[in-house]
This record gives C-alpha cells, structure tokens and sequence, in this order.
C-alpha cells in the first residue's frame, strides 16, 4: 500500500527536534536545487591527522536508480562539498580518474576523462580546466579513436601526457579454440604525447607509442575468452587479453605498465618498447616471498635505488576479476622490487574496514608525509592511513550504485567566476525575517559571506558553513545582494541583486520560516536507495526547521488531502537538502 506523500512530509517535520538526522543518499542546496550530489558516510575522521588537501572523484553510475549527477567532484576531508561539475548539456556523460595538476609557475589546472563505458573500456576524450573551471582544451586519441579512461598523466612539466586505449586488431586464437577464422584480439595502447606541437593533421605529435600486441602474447592472460560468452570471435567483443588500466614513468624515462588480464606489471624500455621485466604473471621476473597478487590497478613508482635495481612500487591488489580470486580480501600493497636479487618483497599492506573483494577498479595514492589514500573499487568506499598504517579516515558513499574508478587528494586553489556564486532570498511573508541562502562552487577561499541590502547597507555577515551558508536578516529585505569575503576580509566577489521570495498566502502555512523549498522525485521502477548510518552534523529538517515548529491541525489535514490524490504514484524518495536540512529517504 503506498501512503500519501504529504502524510510522510509531516511526519517528518513534526519530528525534526526530537529525532537524529539520518544521511541519506543524494545532497541538494537552496541556492542550487540544479545540483543533485552523492552524500558521503564519515565513518572515521581524525581531523588532527589527516593530510591537507581536498578529495577528488569523479562518477559513472550506469543504475538508472542512482540519483546524484554523473560528474566529477570536489570535497573536503570531512564530507563537505566544494565543487560539483555536473554538466547540463551532457547528461549522459561518464566521468573517470579527475586529477588536479600543478605546474613550477604555480599555474594549476584540472583534467578529467569525458565519455562512456561499455564491458570496461573508455570511450571519449580527455578535458582539461583552468582554476575558474573553465575548458582549456581536451585531448584525443593520435589515431582518431576514441580514448580510454583508465589512465592519463600529465608529464613534463605539462608539456607531455600519456594516454591509453584500446583497440580491436585480427589474431590468431586458435589455441583458445576459436579456428573458424581469425579471431578478434582487444589490443592494450598507450602513447605520448606532446602537447605543445601539432602535427599537419591538427593533432598532438607522437612521441612514443606501444601496443600489447607486440610484445606480450594472448597465452599469458589468466582471462581465457571462454570465461567471456563469445568473446574473439567478433570485432565489437574483442578478446581483452591484456587490459592496460595504469602507465607511470620511471626516472630514466622508462614506462611501469600494469595489465590486469595477465595479473603482472611490466617495465618497459622508454625508447624501444622491449620490455625489460616482469612483475607477477605468468612470466614474473622475480619470485614474490611473502606475497600474491592479481587483477591489480593504479601501479605507481614509489622509489628507485641504487640505480633503479631497487624500485618501490605501490598499487591495489583486487585480488579478483569476478570469476578468479587469489585472497579473501582486496588491499591496497606497498612492494619492493630487487631486479638483482630477482626478488620482491611486500613492505605494507592496506586492507578495507571489512574485508572484502572489489572485482574492479580502485586506486591508490602516497604522500609525501608517508600517508596513503586507498579507494576500495566497486565497493564504492576510501579510507586514509597515515604512516604506521592507522586508519584516520574512513568514508562511504551512502548511495547503492555509485561508482568511482579512482579517489584522488590534491592541494587546490579554485577561483570560479564571479557569475557562479548563487544566492536565494527568502522571507514567509513580507512581514518576516529574510534569510539570504548562498554558494559559490568551486570557490575555495571564501571564509564569510556578507548580506547587502539593494541600497548597499550592510546587514551582517555570516562564517562560511561549508558549500552553502545561510544569514538570517532581523526584517525583511526586499532585494539584496551577497559577497564572498576573503582571508584578508577583503570581497572575493559580489553576487547580482536577487528579489525576496515570498509564498502566496495559501502556502504560507505549509512553508517554513527559512525556505519552501523541497526535492521529491519521481521513480518508473519504485526503486527506493537504501539509507546509511549517519556521522553527527549540525543539520535541520526540510523544511525551514532552523526554527522547527509544529505544524497546525489544518495543515495536517490539508496535506493529508493533497496526499490523497497523488497517492498513486512511486517516488524515489526525498533527498537531503544541505547544508542543515535533511529529510528521510521513505518507499511510498
């Protein structure tokens, strides 16, 4: 039986001093109700601890029952968000691997990959922004395919990137069984790039490319095309032998390639593509003492001693491909590699809050202060460790079908044009107190806001709370304006003049004190998302329960007959609106 909307609405706010707020699984803003964001868990904050920097990720659910937008995202340590970069114009798009970029002239700049996946592989384009977010260029393949998402670095100062993708080539399988013909073979490449030339054709110059092909055979995959239906016997499910998902670059100009398919990393010479060993696999250089691994990703040069004999690799062992598996739990590993020894050796080893097995993606990330950021793949999860191996920080995100291949942190200074800040007027009546609703994203500098009346009087300022903050006027304000005020005090921007909203007097009842505003939607499948456990926040409860008061009888009734009549209806649920006001997520 579905219960009337309304009915579970009121309930809701009759409650709001007397119950704990729950998370639920998509974040919205007043000042921004365009903008649905995943809501994260803070299960484990150590705020003494942590690294500086800002969390970076970026989305690609495919489950139509996933609310937040597909975009990439910046927050802060403690689950706050910064920048949501959702594109109205491209609804469709798949997001992967959002990095921040640093240059010796201090300029910083962001790149994220723009496209589609489909059985694992990218399709689409690589974009970089400016400081202000906004698109410098975007990078394709040099062979005019589309690249794929699983990996780009930025090289040389940002003068160089390399880029990867995959490719269907004709091969010979008949050691798979597949003998009517040439079988189709999924080629793993990677190239360099120079971005500062452009060849006759308009696109960036070649400076070194590699192709699996060429030097690793289909013998060594442990994924035979038998465990995928049909697979190499047509072009569109080419036999994903190799499957590249990380290039690093050692000193020496030498490339660290991981293949998941064949459970082995590879160093490969940077001038002739030969390559010179093997780490794991079926033809591993070294002999692993005290450790396995398999289906790996996000390998990364850690260290290199005594002239690169000895090299410190980190990466994420999945330790599954969704059919095989070679423990009980993913982690995140810390190995030793001694080419003169032949040896490798495990030095440390992250593991999630509960074991479990990730069958793909995940990340993972050093820093400088010896601390490691660990994403935990398809369980949707990361966590912090600092340098004895402590978890500090420990964070999930609260809605079912999430999907994030890597979770990055970087120092970021963002100046997002003046035009972005975004500020809401709102008063119950003309006779009420006006409460200004504003953001600014991306902004990451501002630490108050200061309320204006249109004449130019100053009426307060409020301190930043996070994405969003709130300054309650002691009257009412007709029309006013906000500025984004600095460090130094000095005004980082000033948003354009915005009228009071006022409700009609029939819904003056209904609404609250702070804001009307609310966010219900829809569902065709009647999916409801799961909650999840909640981290202790100062929050309200939609709506406008800053104030919480008790709704009249009257009221009651009349949503109870509103609620009758769309009654007949699924909706997903009702999402949280930030910064302090949430509302449960409910099955109708």
């Amino acid at each position: 039986m579905l219960l009337p909307l309304s009915i579970i609405l009121f309930a809701s706010w009759a409650t709001a001093e007397s119950e704990s707020p729950t998370i639920v699984p998509v974040q919205s803003f007043i000042s921004r109700p365009d903008i649905l964001v995943p809501s994260l868990d803070v299960r484990t904050y150590h705020s003494e601890s942590i690294s500086p920097g800002y969390i970076f990720f970026s989305t690609w659910s495919i489950d139509k029952s996933v609310d937040a937008q597909n975009a990439p995202y910046i927050f802060t340590n403690d689950g706050e968000l910064v920048f949501a970069g959702y594109t109205p114009s491209l609804p469709a798009t798949k997001y992967f691997n959002f990095q921040a970029h640093r240059f010796a002239n201090g300029t910083r700049i962001l790149s994220v990959f723009r496209g589609a996946s489909e059985q694992g592989r990218g399709q689409g384009h690589i974009a970089l922004f400016d400081d202000s977010y906004r698109l410098i260029r975007t990078i394709d393949a040099p062979d005019g395919g589309p690249l794929d998402f699983h990996e780009f670095q930025l090289l040389d100062d940002g003068k160089t990137a390399i880029v990867v993708g995959f490719r269907p080539v004709q091969a010979d399988l008949s050691q798979f069984g597949i003998v009517e013909g040439l079988g189709w073979l999924l080629d793993s490449m990677f190239w360099v790039l120079d971005l500062e030339e452009r060849g006759e054709d308009g696109k960036d110059v070649v400076k070194f490319a590699w192709r699996a092909s060429e030097h690793i055979a289909a013998g060594e995959a442990y994924m035979p095309p038998t465990l995928r239906r049909m697979a190499g016997m047509s072009w569109k499910g080419a036999y994903d032998y190799c499957h590249i998902n990380s290039v690093d670059r050692f000193a020496n100009g030498d490339f660290l390639l991981s293949a998941r398919h064949t459970n082995a990393m590879y160093r490969i010479d940077g001038k002739t593509g030969a390559i010179i060993w093997a780490f794991g696999g079926k033809r591993s250089s070294f002999n692993l003492l005290n450790f396995t691994f398999s289906s790996q990703h996000d390998a990364r040069v850690v260290e290199e001693h005594d002239n690169g004999t000895e090299v410190v690799i980190s990466f994420f062992n999945n330790a599954y491909n969704g059919v095989l598996r070679t423990s009980n739990s993913s982690s995140a590993l810390v190995a030793q590699v001694a080419t003169e020894r032949e040896e490798a050796r495990l030095l440390k080893q992250f593991f999630p809050a509960e074991e479990a097995l990730a069958p793909n993606q995940g990340s993972e990330q050093r820093f400088d202060d010896g601390h490691t950021l660990v994403s935990w793949g398809l369980r949707a999860e990361f966590s912090e460790f600092d340098q004895d191996g402590k978890r500090i920080l420990d964070v999930a995100f609260a809605e079912d079908g999430t999907r994030v291949y890597r979770v990055r942190k970087y120092g970021w200074i963002g100046k997002p044009l003046e035009d972005e800040i975004a500020v809401y007027l709102y008063a119950r009546t003309s006779a009420s107190k006006t409460f200004f609703w504003m953001s600014w994203n991306g902004a990451t500098e501002v630490t108050a806001w200061r309320a204006l009346r249109e004449d130019g009087l100053i009426l307060g300022q409020v301190e930043w709370e996070g994405f969003e903050s709130c300054f309650e006027s002691e009257s009412f304000v007709g029309v006013g304006y906000v500025e984004a005020v600095g460090r130094d005090g000095k005004t980082l921007g000033r948003s354009t003049l915005v009228e009071t909203f006022v409700p009609p007097e029939n819904m003056a009842d209904v609404c609250g004190d702070s804001h009307c505003t609310m966010q219900v939607l829809p569902s065709e499948t009647g999916h409801v998302n799961a909650q999840s456990s909640a981290k202790s926040r100062k929050r309200m409860w939609l709506s406008g329960l800053g104030v919480a008061r008790e709704m009249s009888w009257l009221s009651m009734v009349s949503g109870i007959l509103i609620g009758v009549l769309i009654g007949r209806f699924r909706w997903r649920g009702i999402i949280s609106i930030r910064p302090r006001i949430l509302v449960k997520s409910m099955s109708l």
